[in-house]
């Protein structure tokens, strides 16, 4: 497939609050890559409604993954860690 004017590797972010990542990191949600990696990314579960941007540069990619951390309210962190916590407590029985 050819994408003109789009470059051969661009960056990645995804939406933590769609993926049900847990207490996600920068680099949890942004990633570098190019059309056989998405292809990846999409046989193994990741949806086009998950990504919140594509970006050309690693700086941009970061920037809006930041942005997008601090949008995720400390009551959905708590909740993450709740849910993290009974996980853990269930699989040691």
């Amino acid at each position: 497939m050819e994408l003109k004017g789009f470059p051969r590797k661009f960056w990645v972010v995804t939406d933590p609050r769609k993926q049900g990542h847990e207490n996600p990191e920068i680099d949890d949600i942004a990633f570098e890559a190019n059309m056989e990696r998405m292809e990846l990314q999409f046989r193994g579960g990741l949806n086009a409604d998950d990504i919140y941007g594509l970006y050309t540069s690693e700086s941009q990619a970061k920037r809006a993954a930041e942005k997008l951390l601090g949008l995720i309210s400390a009551s959905q962190k708590t909740a993450w860690e709740i849910t993290r916590i009974a996980k853990t407590l269930l699989s040691e029985k």
